[in-house]
């Protein structure tokens, strides 16, 4: 992924920090999951514009999960507390 999708070259990608890249790779799929989210909601309008007079419309998380639809379910204090706990037994 870092190679590919977001163009690093090795020299760039070595000097990273685990939290650098790993920002980096959630804004590719946040970017991605936006663009994604254009077509899927072109595709729910046609869906619904051409559903049946007692079908009930369609949201388009219903036609097409993306990651940017699910909301955090961990606080920031749980987190941490993985975090640390990871830390000490790693």
């Amino acid at each position: 992924m870092a190679l590919g999708e977001l163009e690093l070259k090795p020299d760039e990608f070595w000097i990273l920090t685990n939290g650098e890249l790993m920002a980096m790779i959630r804004g590719f799929v946040v970017r991605r999951d936006l663009r994604s989210a254009d077509h899927r909601n072109l595709f729910t309008l046609m869906l619904n514009l051409n559903r049946g007079k007692n079908t009930a419309a369609k949201k388009p998380s219903d036609v097409w999960a993306l990651d940017i639809d699910y909301e955090e379910t961990m606080s920031m204090e749980e987190k941490q507390k993985l975090f640390s706990k990871i830390a000490n037994n790693g």
